[in-house]
């Protein structure tokens, strides 16, 4: 569990860090445009300010042995990237192969996330562990 929450930590902190260093690009991947400054800047907070912010969180739990609080929070991250996107590609009608590519990537980190959650949970007897 431990390794697990440390790479979520850094994944979405290097995820958070290449939105906020490489704005313009990782926008026009996502076939985003910016018509002005404001656009572009909220594009940075959001889209790396909030990853950055998540990576790091997940890190300090895990620094601090927190490992199943911070797997618990990158899963609770990964579930509602992927909900949020299944529910655009439904009322937007968004099912772009790149909608389809993105989900792919959230779905497992949520089954990963979980099962390893799940197995934390199973001491070495297979039974339920407290801690």
């Amino acid at each position: 569990m431990r390794l697990w929450a440390w790479a979520n930590g850094l994944g979405f902190l290097m995820i958070g860090l290449g939105f906020a260093m490489f704005v313009e690009e990782a926008a026009r991947g996502l076939g985003i445009s910016f018509s002005n400054p404001t656009g572009l800047g909220d594009f940075r907070a959001v889209y790396g300010g909030i990853q950055i912010a998540l990576g790091v969180s997940i890190l300090f739990l895990t620094v601090r042995g927190a490992y199943r609080e911070a797997v618990a929070i990158g899963l609770f991250a990964v579930t509602a990237l992927a909900g949020m996107r299944i529910i655009g590609m439904v009322i937007d009608q968004s099912t772009s192969p790149l909608q389809w590519r993105l989900l792919a990537p959230e779905v497992i980190g949520v089954v990963a996330n979980a099962l390893v959650l799940l197995m934390g949970r199973m001491g070495a007897s297979g039974t339920p562990s407290d801690d």
